[in-house]
């Protein structure tokens, strides 16, 4: 009887785990990747010049610039606005592998040194 048990324990959890596998390989990237714990959000922090501009069609508006994280690296990201933002206006961006899950405005006092540094360079040019 109790290796029945046993047995019936370890198909159960074995069926389970494979269930679970499927549904997570059959998510599309960008859930995977929230759900996934071993991937941190991250901050990304812009300065907002409205020439990389371009309207979608459903009224949204897309906006490709470079963006400096808190340890000093450049890289180019993209995202969508619901609206198109003040020009000037510095934003924070967090993401989660490689995908933007929020964004909101932050003052200039707000930045890290290191990005203040590189935000106030490019702004002088």
């Amino acid at each position: 009887m109790k290796k029945w048990i046993i047995l019936l324990s370890a198909l159960i959890v074995i069926a389970t785990s494979v269930v679970g596998y499927g549904v997570y390989q059959l998510m599309p990237e960008r859930n995977r990747v929230q759900f996934n714990p071993f991937i941190h959000e991250q901050y990304a922090y812009v300065q907002i010049n409205n020439t990389g501009v371009s309207d979608n069609a459903r009224g949204a508006v897309e906006y490709t610039l470079p963006a400096w994280r808190e340890d000093g690296t450049m890289q180019q990201i993209t995202f969508t606005g619901m609206k198109k933002l003040r020009s000037g206006a510095y934003i924070r961006l967090i993401s989660k592998g490689g995908y933007i899950l929020s964004y909101n405005e932050v003052q200039p006092d707000e930045l890290p040194a290191t990005v203040r540094a590189h935000l106030k360079e490019k702004s002088s040019l």
